[in-house]
């Protein structure tokens, strides 16, 4: 999918980073709704939903499209050195300041897959607010799609994450949802798609 007209790229979210929205075959209506989702977050410090619309899908299910959680955190050092010390990734783009202060982001900068881990986060937090763990079946996370890292996330930097439902498959009890993630300038930094099973318990 070839991405929108330079002219039409929307400021809040730069040319780079359409163009990887677009390879994931947003729509340039999704990507507008992107940016001007991370244009309310700048000014009003909170994430609203997605704002475009999705196949309406059947309702005898846990979750349904629209329904939305969000996650905010700081990123600390401590968080960067824990995640490094137990996944054993300690490369210099983590752990070596004195190294970063030379390349283009000028400080080290935090895993990716530090951040990706605060979907998980989000995910708990669905299956919660749905009640999930109510019946007789066990939700579980079958992957994530669509991973992309759009922007570097500093130490001191607050990600906020929202996780939004987008279809579900009562035949199959599965979930699909959009997972974004904005910095405190409201620059997104992040993009994912997460996969929710519900799993038959054991009689």
């Amino acid at each position: 999918m070839a991405p929108p007209p330079r002219s039409s790229v929307p400021q809040q979210l730069g040319a780079q980073t359409v163009e990887v929205l677009a390879e994931l075959r947003f729509t340039a209506a999704e990507i507008r709704a992107l940016a001007d989702e991370a244009h309310h977050h700048h000014r009003h410090g909170v994430i609203s939903r997605a704002n475009w619309s999705r196949p309406a899908m059947k309702e005898d299910f846990y979750v349904k499209p629209g329904d939305s959680v969000t996650f905010a955190k700081t990123v600390g050092e401590t968080d960067i050195y824990l995640f490094a010390g137990i996944t054993g990734d300690f490369a210099v783009n983590h752990v070596n300041e004195q190294y970063m202060a030379r390349s283009k982001y000028g400080r080290r900068i935090a895993h990716g897959v530090l951040v990706l881990g605060f979907a998980s986060t989000c995910s708990s937090m669905m299956i919660e607010k749905c009640h999930g763990t109510a019946g007789d079946e066990t939700a579980v996370s079958l992957g994530y799609d669509k991973v992309r890292f759009l922007g570097a996330v500093f130490i001191g930097d607050t990600l906020t994450l929202t996780y939004t439902i987008v279809e579900v498959d009562p035949i199959k009890r599965r979930s699909r949802s959009d997972i974004k993630v904005v910095n405190q300038k409201g620059e997104l930094v992040a993009v994912a798609q997460h996969i929710l099973a519900w799993v038959k318990d054991q009689a």
